[in-house]
């Protein structure tokens, strides 16, 4: 069974919540925060995106952490931020302007799950991102943005998570992008715990690097702490737990800043042999295996053969990495050649077009979402998919849940 906690929250009273809650750090750009910051000073950014505070503000400088540990010290001594004096965990719906609407739990989850297998990846994490997870860790002695978990079906933690959702909510706010957020908190989650304990296995859905970051952590305060006879919050990692087969994904694209030397017309004589390709409109593909390319202003669908059977059918992600961005344009590491740079969500199609049309890049790949089943059922088989495959929306805002690692972990 997985070991899922209430825990004692730092996060924003009721009537700062709309002011302290954020985009998730990795989805916008230092420009975008700079905005954001300055129409509302109060913003999560600054502890996440703390760049913001810098003068220049330099995304990549080493004093990024320690501004952030100031302002996560700033946003608690003016009340931005204050910590629950009870563990609790908390329910979270996101609905969005067409209908659509999941449910699910915020708490912590045991790091040694992650570490045993029973918490189940599907990418592998780059030694960068991770190792820049570690460090804002460390430095502010929190998690400041959850790992989203699926599991598959429990129509009983459902109905439970349905039935804490019937009171007064504790949040209901609205973002930019017209997603409603609203947060229930369940101070006595005995029966939402119980029901998770049914389960052997839990599949990251989102945040591979947060959860790797706080496993990295977590094994070097064992080892500097050595036995202890409390259980510390290091031990266990924020999360997000939604059922699977509620999550929405989206296609994550593939833009292709240059190619040694080889020009647009180059690469369509290099594809337009083996790939089936023709001139379409728009760059959005019509089903799996029929990705697009766009490169000089035009679309262009192109055909991915798959060379595996139906018991494990290959992901056109894979299929594109193996025979296209390896052995034509030469990226052989996805998850370090600066070449390669990934676009996930639903401005992606319109973001490929801007960037190639204004000569930032030399094409982009548009490709079908791969689906929640084929994620769980490459965890499943220990593999993994190329990094940036899955992009889910909507997106959890951050800011209104910190888990403080140095903590003694709460108890059901």
């Amino acid at each position: 069974m997985v070991d899922i906690r209430p825990f004692c929250a730092l996060r924003p009273p009721a009537e700062l919540a709309e002011k302290v809650a954020s985009p998730p750090y990795d989805v916008i750009s230092t420009a975008e925060a700079l905005e954001i910051v300055r129409k509302h000073p109060e913003s999560f950014l600054r502890i996440i995106r703390p760049e913001v505070n810098l003068e220049p503000p330099d995304p990549a400088s080493e004093s990024r952490y320690a501004a952030a540990a100031e302002q996560l010290a700033l946003f608690r001594r003016r009340g931005y931020l204050v910590l629950d004096s009870d563990p609790a965990c908390y329910v979270y719906r996101m609905q969005e302007l067409d209908g659509y609407r999941q449910t699910g739990l915020v708490a912590v989850c045991s790091v040694e799950d992650y570490l045993n297998g029973r918490v189940r990846r599907h990418e592998k994490t780059r030694p960068g991102p991770e190792a820049d997870r570690t460090r804002h860790i460390k430095v502010l002695g929190a998690q400041t943005g959850p790992v989203v978990l699926m599991y598959r079906d429990f129509p009983d933690l459902d109905m439970i998570l349905e039935e804490a959702a019937a009171g007064e909510p504790l949040y209901d706010l609205t973002d930019a992008e017209g997603v409603r957020h609203i947060v229930w908190k369940v101070s006595s989650p005995g029966r939402i715990v119980g029901a998770l304990e049914k389960t052997d296995r839990l599949y990251i859905a989102d945040g591979h690097h947060r959860a790797a970051a706080a496993a990295r952590f977590a094994e070097e305060c064992r080892g500097r702490d050595g036995e202890r006879a409390s259980v510390r919050g290091y031990e266990y990692f924020l999360a997000a737990l939604f059922p699977a087969r509620g999550m929405r994904l989206l296609a994550y694209n593939r833009l292709i800043l240059e190619t040694r030397g080889m020009s647009g017309r180059d690469l369509l004589r290099e594809l337009a042999g083996g790939w089936d390709l023709r001139r379409v409109e728009g760059g959005t593909p019509v089903r799996a295996g029929r990705a697009r390319l766009y490169i000089d202003g035009k679309w262009y669908e192109m055909g991915l053969a798959s060379r595996s059977g139906e018991t494990s059918p290959e992901l056109d992600v894979d299929i594109l990495q193996r025979d296209i961005l390896g052995p034509v344009l030469g990226i052989t590491d996805p998850r370090n050649d600066p070449r390669l740079e990934f676009l996930g969500g639903r401005d992606s199609v319109a973001e490929i077009e801007r960037r190639v049309d204004g000569k930032e890049a030399l094409a982009g790949f548009s490709l079908c979402p791969v689906s929640v089943e084929q994620i769980m059922d490459t965890a499943d088989r220990n593999e993994t998919m190329p990094p940036k495959s899955t992009w889910f929306e909507p997106k959890i805002r951050s800011g209104l849940f910190v888990h403080l690692v140095g903590d003694v972990a709460g108890e059901h």
